[in-house]
């Protein structure tokens, strides 16, 4: 990462193609170009948050397991939608190259806004369908310091309000919390949580968002 300035960008639109970040962000194009450097397909748009936060006795970001569902660019806002049974992914990889991934079903809805803009939304069921959620959008991530706890497996319910997964069963799917520096893809319904941090750490943390219709291969 870059060196720490508590910068934020949020849901910044480019090509994968073509690297262009503010100008203020120029020093993160080398890490976005190696964190794209094994996505198969980059002929398409993606979407970049950057933050940078000085972390104590707290969580960087979103707290209690959830899922993000997808980005919709004209609604400014994830997308979301009531059912059972949807396909969950989360995988990873470190810089050498290793990695795995899982599958698993589940269900739920979305709706309402998070006061940090990171999730919540719930447009027309027009927007969605199951078949986005198998296997289009999602996303990458990485940190520099390891406080975000990933799950995989199997599972059904409902999923709640702006994408909380508080009233699903997790406690029999594997977790993991992805390793510092380690690029992990999650799908739509990939449940993830911020973990606290009990002593001051300056972590960055960079999220890449694929378009809604993207199907993600690793190269």
């Amino acid at each position: 990462m870059p060196e720490f300035k508590k910068r934020k960008l949020y849901m910044h639109k480019m090509s994968m193609n073509e690297i262009l970040l503010p100008s203020e962000f120029k020093d993160y194009e080398e890490t976005i170009y190696n964190i794209l450097t094994k996505v198969k397909d980059k002929n398409n748009v993606c979407y970049v948050t950057i933050d940078e936060k000085l972390v104590n006795n707290d969580t960087h970001r979103r707290a209690g397991a959830h899922v993000d569902f997808n980005w919709f660019e004209s609604l400014n806002r994830y997308n979301g939608e009531t059912g059972h049974k949807r396909n969950a992914v989360m995988g990873g990889w470190d810089n050498g190259g290793g990695g795995h991934n899982g599958s698993g079903n589940n269900g739920g809805h979305g709706s309402g806004n998070n006061p940090n803009g990171n999730h919540g939304g719930s447009p027309p069921a027009t927007h969605c369908n199951l078949a986005e959620f198998n296997k289009n959008g999602g996303m990458l991530l990485v940190s520099n310091y390891p406080a975000c706890k990933v799950w995989k497996g199997e599972f059904e319910g409902e999923i709640g309000e702006g994408g909380c997964c508080k009233g699903i069963e997790i406690n029999a799917l594997k977790s993991e919390i992805i390793p510092a520096g380690n690029v992990f893809y999650i799908n739509a319904l990939g449940i993830h949580e911020s973990l606290k941090i009990e002593r001051p750490i300056e972590r960055s943390l960079v999220r890449i968002n694929f378009h809604p219709e993207y199907i993600f291969k690793k190269n």
